[in-house]
C-alpha cells in the first residue's frame, strides 16, 4: 500500500510517423495501461510533434480514453480537451483522468477537432519534407 500521489507504472510511445489528420480524426499514436486499482487515477501527458495547417486555423485536440473524449470545455462551436492556434506551435496536452474506475485495459489516443472541418498534418511542415519531428504520449498510474 503506497502514500497517495505515487507514480506505480509508465507507459510511454512515440511516433514519427506524418500523418494527415481530418477535422474530427484520431492520430495513430495510442498508449494502453492498465489500472491494478479501481480508486487509482492516470496521469496523460501528449507532446504533439509540428503541426501545420492554414494559418487561420485555431486547433482543438481531445483525449480520449477508450474513444470517448474526455474533460472538454462547454458552451463551445467545437468542444475540445486542449486548443492552439496553428501557428503558435505544437500544444502539449496534461491531463488527470481520476475517472478511470477500472482494472482493464484503457487505451488513450488524441483526436483532431478545429475552428471549422481542416486537415492537419502532424510531425512534419506541411506537404514538404523541410522539417520532421516526433510526438509522444506518456501514461502514469497515480495511487489515488
Amino acid at each position: 500500500s503506497l502514500p497517495t500521489g505515487h507514480v506505480i507504472q509508465t507507459v510511454y510511445a512515440h511516433s514519427a510517423t506524418a500523418e494527415s489528420v481530418a477535422y474530427n480524426g484520431t492520430l495513430s499514436l495510442t498508449a494502453s495501461i492498465t489500472p491494478s486499482s479501481t480508486s487509482n487515477n492516470v496521469l496523460v501527458m501528449v507532446t504533439l510533434g509540428l503541426i501545420s495547417a492554414d494559418s487561420a486555423a485555431d486547433t482543438g485536440w481531445n483525449i480520449l480514453r477508450d474513444g470517448t473524449a474526455l474533460q472538454q470545455g462547454s458552451g463551445g462551436t467545437t468542444n475540445a480537451t486542449t486548443g492552439a492556434f496553428t501557428n503558435a506551435g505544437a500544444p502539449s496536452l496534461v491531463m488527470l483522468d481520476d475517472e478511470i474506475s477500472t482494472t482493464s485495459s484503457v487505451t488513450y489516443s488524441i483526436q483532431g477537432a478545429a475552428n471549422s472541418p481542416r486537415t492537419f498534418v502532424v510531425n512534419k511542415r506541411g506537404s514538404d519534407d523541410t522539417l520532421r519531428v516526433q510526438s509522444r504520449i506518456t501514461l502514469m498510474e497515480i495511487v489515488a
